[in-house]
């Protein structure tokens, strides 16, 4: 970490030659060295327009646009919208259609998203009488399905959504079949 400047160094910093020379110097507290102040005063007294380049030259290496802090108000009083560039790395979002945690798993969803926008969905699957294992091997080869499909490894779910088993949007869903009674009558 850089040693702080010396406050007795900064305001010095702030006066004309002549007047720093006169307290610092000889006939001053003598702490003026000839070979080094000049070059510290300017750079102290410039460091925060040095600053404001350094950052300026680095955001246009890096392709952002604009000037300036990104807190600042520009004078009109207008809000000005900022964006940042996106990385698009794969988010893979689970749907679990049941009424609690604690209840039975419905079915099993799932979509893939790549920053903003989805890329790629997995209908639904009815787990009835699937076991726990059973489940746990749907849930890889949903994740396997995305991996194949984006390139890259897609390691887990990042985001899990529990949804109304009565919102399943299976056209041959069990809860929405008509009811048959024991005389082969539907009610």
């Amino acid at each position: 970490m850089p040693r702080k400047v010396p406050k007795k160094c900064l305001h010095c910093a702030l006066l004309d030659c002549e007047r720093a020379h006169e307290l610092h110097g000889p006939t001053g507290d003598g702490c003026w060295d000839s070979k080094t102040c000049p070059d510290r005063r300017y750079y102290y007294r410039n460091q925060a327009q040095r600053k404001a380049y350094k950052k300026s030259r680095y955001r246009s290496q890096l392709g952002v646009e604009g000037e300036g802090d990104l807190a600042t108000v520009p004078a009109s009083g207008k809000t000005v919208s900022l964006s940042l560039p996106t990385i698009a790395f794969p988010n893979a979002v689970l749907h679990w259609y049941r009424k609690t945690k604690a209840s039975r798993i419905h079915a099993i969803g799932a979509e893939l998203w790549m920053g903003n926008e989805r890329v790629a969905v997995i209908e639904p699957v009815h787990t009835a009488g699937l076991t726990p294992i059973g489940v746990k091997t749907l849930l890889g080869q949903m994740l396997e399905l995305f991996s194949s499909h984006t390139g890259n490894r897609v390691a887990g779910f990042t985001e899990e959504r529990e949804i109304e088993p009565s919102h399943c949007p299976l056209a041959n869903c069990p809860l929405r079949a008509p009811i048959v009674s024991d005389l082969g009558e539907e009610g």
